[in-house]
């Protein structure tokens, strides 16, 4: 290794050698603020110690070769004893997927929007109208939450915007609150009168796809995962031939089949029939205003250029 390095080298396992390099060295304790909350697994004990006799195991194997002997594990790595002992210290919390005997049970509900519906929220509508929990909406973008608040508005329910948990949570929080926050699941606590709604309760799983060819980043609030989201003459932007306007769904008879086709105006007249299928390439128009949103032709290269 040293006659490597000698010669401007740069030798394969150069990093479990680092601790020469340096007069001393950390761990990420050191890195850490006194106030951490470690939040570990049940077994994370088990899991040092597997770890540990994972990486005894590899400098075994690797003093086989008297050429490069290794340093020693102790210099490389906290061993099981310091972590125990340092994380015994701090403020902890343990994740455990078994059903314990105080809790509740309750699973979180789905309220899928159906959108051939009249009233495609009502699944959502109806369970905040009857429970009796306070409810948070959780929601990824803004553009989500202010979906749900004009749908709830509509229906004299004024969600408050929070930005924090605990601006919700508490005592004098409000009965229904909204917040930008990436939650995967919701939650139900019938003993503290709170329930947590996520996005994907509201409308469905995240749906992602492979690009056909290398395409410019979109901003994640423009990608439309339900057609509920839209409303009759909302601007729309097509990948390929630029921004229309949402004319509605149309079921047409293709060889033999019914197949549903979102309808998009452009300017002239001009239709364009998207498959459900192809949802992906169709994104909301987010460079304004509806009312000051352009109005592309089919087959120029308007779009082309202003891409």
């Amino acid at each position: 290794m040293y006659r490597e390095i000698s010669k401007g080298n740069l030798p394969a396992g150069l990093d479990f050698f680092w601790p020469l390099f340096y007069g001393e060295t950390n761990t990420l304790f050191e890195h850490l603020p006194s106030n951490v909350t470690w939040v570990l697994d049940k077994g994370f004990r088990d899991s040092v110690d597997r770890q540990w006799a994972s990486i005894i195991d590899r400098h075994k194997l690797a003093c086989l070769v008297p050429e490069r002997l290794p340093l020693p594990p102790e210099q490389l790595y906290a061993s099981p004893t310091e972590i125990i002992q340092r994380v015994d210290t701090e403020t902890r919390a343990f994740l455990d997927t078994k059903s314990h005997e105080q809790s509740e049970g309750v699973k979180p509900g789905i309220f899928w929007v159906e959108p051939r519906s009249n009233e495609p929220y009502s699944a959502v509508i109806q369970h905040l109208q009857h429970t009796p929990c306070r409810t948070l909406l959780a929601f990824e973008s803004q553009g989500r939450q202010d979906i749900i608040n004009e749908v709830l508005g509509s229906r004299d329910m004024y969600p408050t915007k929070v930005d924090a948990w605990t601006e919700f949570a508490d005592e004098d929080g409000p009965q229904l609150a909204t917040i930008i926050c990436r939650l995967e699941r919701g939650a139900v606590f019938r003993a503290l009168g709170l329930e947590v709604l996520t996005e994907t309760q509201i409308f469905g799983e995240r749906i992602t796809h492979k690009p056909r060819r290398a395409a410019r980043s979109r901003d994640p609030e423009s990608i439309i995962q339900s057609l509920a989201e839209l409303k009759i003459d909302d601007p729309v932007v097509h990948e390929d031939h630029g921004v229309g306007r949402y004319r509605g769904l149309k079921v047409m008879r293709i060889l033999e089949h019914e197949s549903e086709l979102m309808v998009i105006d452009y300017q002239g007249g001009d239709k364009l029939y998207v498959p459900i299928l192809n949802l992906h390439l169709v994104s909301r128009y987010l460079g304004g205003d509806s009312e000051t949103a352009p109005l592309h032709k089919l087959g120029s290269e308007q779009w082309a250029k202003a891409k």
